[in-house]
């Protein structure tokens, strides 16, 4: 399609000098030809794989990096919470410090 309706399998070069219709042509006479239709198909296949991969992993990372940011509203919930726990833990730790010292004194 990209050459326009040329067939790959009819690319070659003749390597004597002589101009021949086809590559069947070419080979029934034995001249020495290179085949360069395999090498197109071959880059051809190599672009459509890394195309494909290329937009697979672009939407994984996009994907990725939609789920890692949560959202502003649960953030400040989380940290709200964690500052809450962290004034607990302080209460507790005074406490425990404030019996020590009635056990001490008393």
């Amino acid at each position: 399609m990209a050459l326009g309706g040329v067939e790959f399998s009819s690319l070659f070069i003749s390597l004597d000098g002589k101009s021949y219709p086809s590559l069947a042509v070419a080979t029934a006479t034995s001249a020495p030809t290179i085949n360069y239709e395999v090498f197109i198909n071959t880059i051809l296949e190599f672009l459509i794989i890394v195309l494909v991969l290329f937009f697979l992993i672009k939407g994984i990372n996009k994907s990725k990096r939609n789920e890692e940011a949560p959202p502003p509203v649960l953030r400040i919930a989380f940290i709200a919470k964690r500052a809450f726990l962290k004034r607990q833990c302080v209460v507790l730790i005074a406490h425990q410090i404030s019996l020590a010292l009635e056990s001490e004194i008393g």
